[in-house]
């Protein structure tokens, strides 16, 4: 042994330091000692070696290795740090704030000099495994460094901090784990326990101190006290993001986020008071290939009476009627008033009003041979047509009784006067031809146009309706389908009612109208639009095993039960236009997508009303619109 110490410390093994050559530094620690060499074109320039204190031979094998310095050669120059502890040369390229706290106190020092960590198998650095392991039996300048204890760091009362420890000498996982972190971790997983697999990916950041195990600052949870932190983490309510962030300041253990999203999107009082949907892609109408085709019919309320509008949805003519009564048999004179002067149309689309829904109006639409189709309940933008007449013709009996005019004379100007982007009035394409006004019109305009002119017209409408659909798409996106069995919310209706109660997703109507199923036993029928998917459990339904056929559905939910199911291309449309025949809303054709709407018009079709669905299996994870599971990546997951 003299001999060997001879050697090292002598010509020409050992050799001068010379200021102009680069610095290597060669550091090891063992369970009980450091050692060091600082080599010059691999000959070394000086050794150091000394015994770990009581408190350093606790520390982390990582925390070990970082214990060893050169000041008066490596000070004002660029130096390259070779070790044989793979996580330290990951770890000084992280965040200072994701190293443990007692590294973070020697990396701070670190930042002194401009080092370069590179791993060295352990069997190459023969010089400071030597010194490591015999190292010299004083703990010369040992003091220079602080003595951390995380635990001093922590806010929380000493019955927590004493819960904690005990949980964590009761979990198996952290205690194989703390081995692991003491006598350092693996080049590889194999050589792990499975319990410990989990914490591979940040094993360069955790550390122990005093009985618990840390990764940086954020304490590592035992499983059995996870849950509890998950309700303190969420005591705000506040949603996933800001949970996970409040969680990531000072908590960790392996699928912390995954438990914390399960966690929220299952906490009821969230649930109950969810925010609306984000608005949809418009599903506009295919466009008729003749006028009152297809119409729209509504009612108006206007200074204590009540009126009928009528809607035809290719000229935008609309037709005013005044209402005695609100009974269906009136509704029904109305109509076939109109339906003897302009012709049957082949289908008409109402909300689910009593008038409409009512036994006498489906005899009605039987004798009279048209198909009537209902929108979902408290959607009315499916039916904008008919919406945006009902705003125009409120607003012109407004303006006429203001002015104290004519309003059948203000209606006939209204219908000859040309609509924006199309060069016609509502007359001209609903009877090929403008009607006599006030107006001074040379008889020649009065003439029936020809079937060339209207059909370069429907063109400028359909132009026009897709020109619109693109500008309301860019701020719209389309929900993800729902399955039979999924469980929603329900957006609230009623005045002053905040709660989203919870439901169960019995049948898909159409491509956005779905029957679901609540709580109460109630059968009712929504758009996608107000109904919000959660990853709660079903409900447990009041009453009786199968409310579905024992609860009679109410006027505004009669819909389910009646007429026919979509027909393939046809949609009603969510805006269309006012009442001057200028569209508000887009609409167009989209030939790409499945047909999703609520009973649109279009094909004389009947669906079987209890066809065979599909059956789809559920899935916890997420998926796109073309059906592919959504995974996390691992890295974000803690």
């Amino acid at each position: 042994m003299s001999d060997v110490k001879t050697l090292v410390t002598t010509a020409p093994i050992l050799a001068y330091y010379n200021p102009k050559r680069d610095v290597t530094i060669q550091c090891d620690a063992s369970k009980t000692g450091l050692g060091a060499a600082i080599l010059q074109e691999g000959k070394p320039i000086a050794y150091a070696s000394r015994a770990l204190t009581p408190t350093e031979q606790r520390y982390a094998q990582i925390e070990k290795e970082a214990l060893a310095r050169f000041h008066q050669y490596t000070f004002g120059q660029k130096n390259l740090v070779e070790s044989d502890h793979k996580p330290l040369e990951t770890i000084v390229k992280k965040p200072l704030h994701r190293a443990p706290r007692r590294l973070q106190g020697m990396l701070m020092r670190m930042l002194n000099y401009d080092i370069e960590i590179l791993w060295k198998k352990g069997t190459e650095m023969h010089l400071a495994d030597m010194l490591s392991r015999s190292y010299l039996p004083y703990t010369d300048g040992s003091d220079d460094f602080a003595q951390v204890n995380l635990v001093d760091s922590l806010s929380m009362g000493p019955d927590r901090l004493r819960q904690i420890k005990e949980e964590t000498d009761k979990d198996e996982s952290l205690q194989l784990l703390k081995v692991v972190i003491q006598q350092g971790w693996p080049d590889e997983k194999d050589f792990l326990p499975s319990q410990t697999l989990p914490y591979f990916n940040v094993r360069d950041e955790l550390s122990l101190s005093d009985g618990l195990v840390f990764r940086g600052e954020r304490i590592v949870i035992p499983s059995s006290l996870r849950k509890e932190m998950i309700k303190t983490v969420h005591n705000s309510h506040l949603g996933v993001e800001s949970s996970l962030r409040r969680a990531r300041e000072c908590l960790f253990w392996p699928g912390m986020s995954a438990e914390i999203k399960q966690f929220v999107s299952n906490c009821d009082a969230c649930r109950s008071y969810e925010t609306k949907n984000q608005k949809e892609t418009l599903m506009p109408h295919d466009l008729p290939n003749r006028p009152w085709e297809k119409i729209g019919a509504d009612l108006l309320e206007y200074d204590g009476k009540d009126y009928l509008i009528t809607v035809d949805y290719l000229s935008n003519f609309w037709e005013i009627d005044r209402l005695h009564n609100l009974t269906s048999k009136t509704v029904i004179k109305k109509l076939k008033s109109h339906f003897a002067r302009y012709g049957i149309p082949n289908s008409v689309i109402s909300d689910n009003g009593g008038q409409f829904t009512s036994d006498e109006f489906k005899k009605f639409s039987k004798v009279w041979d048209f198909e009537h189709f209902t929108i979902s309940p408290k959607h009315s933008q499916s039916n904008g047509k008919v919406e945006s007449a009902v705003k125009a013709a409120k607003r012109l009996l407004k303006k006429c009784k203001k002015a104290n005019s004519d309003p059948y004379m203000a209606l006939l100007e209204l219908r000859n006067t040309p609509t924006q982007g199309i060069s016609s009035s509502p007359a001209q394409r609903l009877h090929s031809r403008r009607t006599r006004t006030l107006l001074p019109t040379s008889n020649s305009l009065l003439v029936p146009r020809g079937k060339d002119i209207m059909e370069s017209e429907r063109a400028k409408m359909k132009h026009l309706q897709r020109k619109q659909s693109d500008n309301y798409n860019k701020h719209a996106k389309d929900l993800p389908s729902l399955a039979e069995g999924d469980v929603v919310r329900l957006k609230p209706f009623r005045s002053g009612e905040k709660q989203w109660p919870r439901a169960v997703v019995s049948k898909r109507l159409d491509e956005r109208s779905y029957e679901i199923e609540t709580q109460q036993g109630q059968t009712l029928r929504r758009n996608h639009v107000d109904l919000k998917k959660t990853r709660e459990e079903p409900p447990v339904m009041h009453g009786h095993t199968n409310m579905r056929h024992l609860h009679a559905p109410t006027p505004t939910d009669q819909c389910i039960t009646k007429q026919t199911i979509l027909p393939p291309q046809s949609h009603p449309d969510p805006q269309v236009s006012d009442g001057s025949g200028t569209p508000k809303q887009p609409t167009r054709k989209q030939p790409t997508r499945i047909p999703q709407m609520e009973h649109p018009p279009g094909m004389h079709q009947t669906i079987d009303p209890n066809p065979q669905q599909e059956t789809i299996e559920l899935k916890d994870l997420p998926k796109t619109r073309s059906g592919r599971m959504i995974k996390e990546p691992s890295r974000l997951k803690d």
